[in-house]
């Protein structure tokens, strides 16, 4: 790996965690919706955005034989981390959903780790024993109704599906051009959810579309495509590190808009949380 192609990585990965930071907002704001609609819908809206971002770089949508089946796999992972997160944000506070949502570059290092040889040293299995610790801290520490603990399993669950989703992007992802990957990956997750969301039941208010074409084509279509670019040029877990500053960015966000703070134990717990992710990040060898 270039370091050219490293920095270029990274930056990609920081644009996401910019783009990313009001997702979490956009979700509450259409809370008129149920968690299939607004799932299925911030889907199939990004895939109609990759769709045009396809057809402007003139690159076919129609993927060959050997790539459907892993496309299709791709596609459900994809629809399982956006549902739970979903899930997670109509139980649980903005700052555990994503908190916890990122626990993803220790899933990233572990999976990256066994399946694809990008390899671990002794620092960051204690960083990853300080992520166990901070996550059993804010799912189990101080979790105030059962709903909130749910919450908190749904946002872990999501994080273990992102952590997925980021290491297939960087094995195999990267074999197949970047506009029908991510179309196929959001399109196909929408409508594997499309059967559950079916017949669209809730009030579609002015505020509800608006948040979800906002989450869809732009948190959804520009910032997860970052993600997958960033992805062909770094690791796994490098990506999944830096897109951790949505968890800034969302807590931010979420004061400023919806004026939800979060508690002073949660952003206690938030510290050891964040230096176990520093030391998984710490020594990582990238693959060659």
């Amino acid at each position: 790996m270039s370091t050219d192609n490293h920095r270029k990585g990274l930056y990609l990965a920081a644009g996401a965690a910019l783009v990313f930071s009001p997702a979490a907002v956009f979700v509450r704001l259409a809370a008129s919706l149920n968690v299939w609609e607004i799932t299925c819908l911030r889907l199939i809206i990004a895939g109609m955005t990759m769709a045009v971002a396809a057809l402007w770089t003139k690159t076919p949508l129609l993927p060959p034989k050997e790539e459907r089946k892993q496309l299709a796999l791709f596609a459900f992972i994809t629809a399982f981390h956006f549902l739970t997160f979903t899930a997670a944000l109509e139980r649980t506070s903005i700052a555990h959903s994503l908190a916890l949502t990122y626990t993803a570059p220790v899933f990233a290092a572990l999976i990256a780790r066994f399946f694809i040889k990008e390899e671990l040293v002794g620092r960051q299995w204690l960083g990853i024993l300080l992520v166990v610790f901070s996550v059993g801290w804010m799912c189990f520490g101080f979790s105030t109704s059962d709903a909130a603990m749910l919450g908190d399993g749904l946002a872990l669950l999501s994080g273990l599906s992102l952590g997925i989703y980021h290491v297939i992007g960087r094995s195999a992802g990267r074999k197949i051009p970047l506009f029908r990957y991510a179309f196929w990956l959001y399109f196909g997750a929408g409508i594997y959810l499309l059967p559950l969301a079916w017949p669209f039941p809730s009030s579609y208010g002015k505020q509800a579309i608006l948040a979800l074409l906002l989450q869809g084509a732009f948190c959804t279509g520009v910032g997860h495509t970052l993600t997958n670019a960033a992805l062909r040029y770094t690791t796994a877990a490098y990506v999944s590190l830096i897109v951790t500053q949505e968890v800034t960015g969302g807590i931010l966000v979420g004061a400023l808009a919806l004026k939800e703070y979060p508690s002073a134990k949660t952003l206690f717990a938030l510290l050891p949380l964040i230096v176990g992710l520093a030391l998984v990040l710490g020594r990582l060898k990238p693959r060659q």
